[in-house]
């Protein structure tokens, strides 16, 4: 039988390091286990399945995800101390206690093969058993994102199983192996292999599970599958780690991608599966490569679906620098880890005990040691640290990312230009973005994000919320800028890259010098635009303002207090900091610039809102800059071609070359070089890594299409499963209307009012009952909506669906059919110079007792294809293309 981690004689010598060099780490986990075993807590193994919910597990005031007491039902805030009660809690709860037993489990197997003890051998058994009776009775059922039985996501059911298999695997050969593997291992892991996430990191769990599972059960064409397929381990390897080490959906991401690729690595290594030499150094260089931008303070950068100010002074980020030193014994990690283990931080409880899995929890920075690891350094971490020189950051650029982060002031001073990779499906809108942050002040920073089934998800995925430039108030689409120049030298960087949206070339300008920063957009454009700039925290002392009720900026909805400023020309600005002095800056623009004030919503986590200006400039070209510093007053002139800063005695000139960027400072003079030959510029992985769905085919009019396997876009149920549901849209062009007769045989009629609260997530409510979507384009207009018949009268309730216009008169009236069955006639008058639009129409279906939608049929079609957060939306690429033709 092949061992999943380690084998019988690796296991031998790591008894050895577990009694010896990394004692206190064993004898800390043996503590806390004998805690559990003490209190009994395997008879409550879970029985019922978690449960997502827009309130579960969050504090109603600020926001902040609740504490997990694996001892005590409680749902207590951390932030503010209040304690919240409800099913919703209750529910969410589940999700951390499963992930808590399982990885008790590994506990109490890996001790038990490490120190001998045999009542953990047996906790460990009775925890697989228990789950073995447990798991056919977790209903398949109302999940979020995949299918399990557990869990509400298929890629927490993965991490679950993995732990299982591994303290399986720990235990040997024993009674009950067989009869867990066949009862609970071969389901899970077929359910696991019937959802594919592509590249996401959730996907490289889902991998881990299926290559574990398929070294357990002999199962070779999973272990295939889940390192050579299409999005297998090696893809994830080659692609989503990008040719600077970093995984493509930033920092927060990256470390719960690359601890899975460890397991993948760990597995194929045990198995003697050989993996290519480049992709094992790509995933060497992770182990490192996110720690490259590190804020002064030590905290990471909030970048994308991040949550914010997370510290680098916790236990995971530990282990991640032990694991890599264990690999390849890189110096820098061991740096890091001096860095660390440095004494620094607060004495507070690092909350092992409560650990879930490989689920990270957020806490404060905390004063660190070996001996606050886990298993997995129990098992795999080197016996003794070797000495390395101290660490010190330095000005770096992450080319595969598209992350500049600039450093000066011994590393106190820290700014970054985030200009390329968007971060797929957890990316934000927010190319270009600035962050400004001098030793713990932070000034100019990347909000992050909070809940993802919050309202507010909204606001933080947009332009305006970050420190970005927006082109005529709409948020930037998904696109990538690309690097002009990047040079650094002794205390003095720069950055610059250019981004297009649409016709309009947007280019950023971030130098790094002397006690300031300077910032200069300029931008030009084929047709005239308005170009605005957010600056966050900042306000303009004693600027006289006149309120404004209607702005024309996507997500302004969150701001409140918003203001023009009476002084747009050259403006003095101010940030404040609760832990340091104020930013000062000097902004310079052209007199028919716009500037609004605001209060905007702060960082998620705290109920605050914070100071906003956003700069505004229209025409065809123009520029903006912003002289910054945290070491007094600037005054900020221009001469010539060249930008002068006086602060205090010391002035400096800054100067765009052929070569680069000359920063004169005092009597000395730097010159930055680093401009990019465009013809060497790297290709990164692709956006969203989706396929490109195939030219949209025809239909000629009139035709009626019967919707059923084929065009069925399922969740945790199949077609079959979900007692093969099916429709009938007819379309005709008369007398220049078209008609859509839409038919459904059987149905539940759940029907969900437009304005109906939705308590699972951000989604309309009305997504979770049955209903149509309708998307249609003639000409330059387009319509999509969301439809919903109304009870008890002909009416259909229309909205605005997934971010489309409605700029089509579309009118229709409902009836139902029979005992279950009903019909929906929709018009839209069509302009007599149209010849050809393009549509789409979906029928929701969501089934008796279900709280999310089964299912949906896609008129376009969908075999293969899931629901799972899709909400409203549908990429035009899907319309189906309609020659007309007068009946």
């Amino acid at each position: 039988m092949t061992p999943l981690l380690l084998s019988d004689d690796q296991l031998s010598a790591r008894t050895a390091v577990a009694a010896g060099p990394l004692a206190p780490l064993a004898a800390g986990l043996c503590a806390e286990l004998d805690q559990v075993i003490a209190r009994d807590v395997r008879v409550r193994v879970p029985t019922g399945k978690a449960r997502l919910t827009r309130i579960g597990g969050r504090c109603a005031i600020d926001g902040a995800q609740l504490d997990f007491d694996p001892f005590v039902a409680r749902h207590r805030c951390p932030q503010c101390d209040c304690e919240e009660v409800g099913r919703e809690h209750d529910d969410f709860r589940l999700y951390w206690q499963h992930l808590w037993f399982a990885e008790r489990a590994v506990h109490a197997a890996v001790l038990a093969r490490l120190t001998g003890r045999p009542q953990y051998g047996r906790f460990a058994e009775r925890m697989l058993a228990d789950y073995l009776h447990a798991y056919p009775g977790y209903p398949l059922a109302d999940n979020v994102l995949g299918p399990s039985r557990p869990f509400f996501s298929t890629y927490l059911e993965s991490i679950w199983l993995l732990q299982l298999l591994i303290a399986d695997d720990m235990l040997g050969n024993r009674p009950g192996r067989d009869d867990f593997r066949r009862g609970l291992v071969e389901p899970s892991v077929e359910l696991i292999a019937t959802y594919d996430e592509g590249m996401s990191n959730r996907q490289v769990w889902n991998n881990v599970a299926m290559l574990a599972g398929g070294v357990a059960l002999g199962n070779h064409s999973l272990v295939e599958r889940a390192i050579h397929g299409d999005s297998g381990l090696l893809s994830h390897m080659q692609r989503a780690l990008l040719d600077d080490g970093t995984w493509y959906e930033g920092e927060n991401y990256h470390f719960f991608a690359h601890r899975g690729l460890w397991y993948g690595v760990q597995l194929a290594a045990q198995s003697g599966l050989e993996l290519p030499a480049p992709a094992l150094t790509r995933y060497r260089m992770g182990f490192a490569a996110p720690f490259a931008s590190l804020q002064p303070d030590l905290t990471f950068p909030s970048r994308r679906d991040s949550p914010y100010a997370v510290s680098a002074r916790q236990p995971r980020f530990a282990e991640s620098c032990e694991l890599g030193v264990a690999d390849h014994g890189g110096l820098e990690l061991v740096s890091l880890l001096g860095v660390l283990y440095d004494g620094e931080g607060s004495d507070g409880e690092t909350r092992r005990f409560a650990s879930s899995a490989d689920v990270e929890r957020n806490g404060p920075a905390q004063r660190l040691s070996r001996a606050d690891l886990s298993w997995r350094a129990l098992l795999f971490a080197s016996p003794e640290l070797p000495h390395a020189p101290p660490w010190r950051p330095a000005s770096v650029l992450l080319g595969g990312q598209g992350l500049a982060v600039l450093r000066a002031d011994t590393g106190d001073a820290y700014a970054s230009l985030d200009y390329g990779h968007g971060g797929g499906g957890h990316g934000h809108s927010d190319r270009l973005n600035v962050t400004l942050i001098h030793g713990s002040s932070r000034y100019l920073v990347d909000p992050g994000t909070g809940s993802y089934v919050d309202p507010s998800l909204h606001w933080y995925r947009s332009t305006l919320a970050h420190n970005a430039p927006l082109v005529n108030g709409r948020s930037q689409p998904p696109v990538a800028g690309s690097l002009v120049a990047f040079d650094a030298r002794d205390d003095v960087a720069w950055v610059e890259s250019e981004l297009w949206i649409q016709d309009t070339a947007l280019r950023r300008t971030l130098v790094l010098s002397g006690g300031h920063c300077l910032d200069l957009l300029r931008w030009h454009s084929l047709t005239p635009a308005v170009v605005s700039l957010p600056m966050h925290g900042a306000f303009a002392p004693g600027a006289r303002t006149t309120p404004v009720d209607d702005v024309k900026m996507q997500a302004a909805e969150w701001l409140s207090d918003v203001a023009a400023c009476d002084r747009a020309a050259d403006v003095t600005l101010r940030i404040d900091s609760p832990s340091g002095p104020p930013l000062f800056g000097v902004s310079l623009g052209g007199p028919a610039d716009t500037m609004l004030t605001a209060m905007a919503p702060a960082p998620p986590g705290t109920v605050e809102r914070r100071p906003l200006v956003v700069r505004s400039m229209s025409g065809v070209s123009g520029e903006c800059l912003v002289v910054w510093s945290w070491t007094g007053e600037p005054a900020v002139w221009v001469e010539g071609d060249a930008v002068c800063v006086t602060i205090g005695d010391l002035r400096s000139t800054h100067r765009r070359t052929a070569f680069g960027w000359d920063v004169t400072c005092g009597d000395e003079r730097r010159e930055l070089h680093g401009i990019v030959d465009r013809d060497d510029e790297s290709i990164t992985f692709d956006e969203d890594d989706e396929e490109t769905p195939d030219a949209a085919h025809e239909l000629a009019l009139p035709v009626t299409v019967h919707l059923g396997r084929e065009h069925y876009r399922r969740s945790e149920l199949t077609w079959d499963h979900a007692g093969s549901p099916v429709a009938d849209v007819a379309l005709c062009h008369e007398r220049g209307s078209l008609h859509i007769d839409v038919t459904v045989p059987h149905s539940a009629r759940r029907f969900v009012s437009l304005d109906a609260q939705n308590p699972l997530d951000n989604e309309p409510a009305a997504i979770n009952g049955d209903g149509l979507q309708l998307y249609l384009r003639i000409l330059d207009q387009a319509s999509g909506l969301l439809i919903v018949p109304v009870p008890g009268s002909e009416t259909l309730a229309m909205q605005p669906a997934g971010g489309w216009p409605h700029d089509l008169r579309i009118e229709g009236e409902w009836q139902p059919m029979g005992h279950d069955g009903w019909r929906a006639s929709l018009r839209c008058d069509v302009p007599s110079e149209a010849d050809v639009l393009e549509l789409d129409v979906i029928v929701n279906e969501i089934g008796p007792s279900r709280e999310r939608r089964r299912g949906q049929l896609v008129l376009s079609g969908a075999a293969g294809e899931f629901v799972y957060l899709r909400g409203d939306r549908h990429d035009p690429l899907h319309l189906i293309a309609i020659p007309l033709h007068d009946g």
